[in-house]
């Protein structure tokens, strides 16, 4: 998780706030509206780690590809409004949260962290989303003409 973030943070690292507004296609997000929707992701995983510990499956785990698209919007909507500095802020402080959440759980039994138990699905989906979205930032930016730096090491996390 910590290393996918990373390369989130480094594919925004110096966009101005005018270089966030890029859309990568008619229709699509701009790399503000990416940023607000991994921190509205960040919010929901917090909201259902709880009710994932004790074995109850999200809703979203099972909705398909359209509904999936119009739940993404739902969960945008509220936070569309926000800036740009806004919107870093918000990822930065709910990922220490959602951090802070996961740790308070307890490591044992050991196979809830599995993906065999919905909890361990749940946190997985994390570091995948981020890749996800800084490949898709860091193309946006190359459309724009402004690479992004490359990720700094993170210290290991288990």
């Amino acid at each position: 998780m910590l290393r996918a973030r990373a390369h989130v943070l480094a594919a925004i690292q110096g966009l101005s706030a005018a270089v966030a507004e890029a859309r990568a296609r008619e229709g699509g997000w701009s790399v503000r509206e990416m940023v607000l929707h991994l921190h509205a992701w960040d919010l929901e995983i917090e909201r259902v780690l709880e009710p994932a510990f004790r074995g109850t499956v999200p809703p979203w785990m099972r909705y398909r590809a359209g509904q999936m698209s119009r739940w993404n919007e739902e969960l945008l909507a509220p936070l569309r409004s926000l800036s740009w500095d806004e919107a870093c802020g918000r990822l930065r402080a709910g990922r220490a949260r959602l951090l802070e959440a996961i740790e308070s759980l307890p490591d044992e039994p050991a196979h809830l962290w599995t993906t065999r138990h919905v909890l361990g699905r749940v946190v997985r989906i994390l570091p995948h989303h981020d890749l996800h979205h800084a490949e898709a930032i860091k193309s946006l930016r190359v459309g724009t003409g402004t690479p992004a730096p490359e990720p700094s090491p993170q210290p290991r996390s288990t």
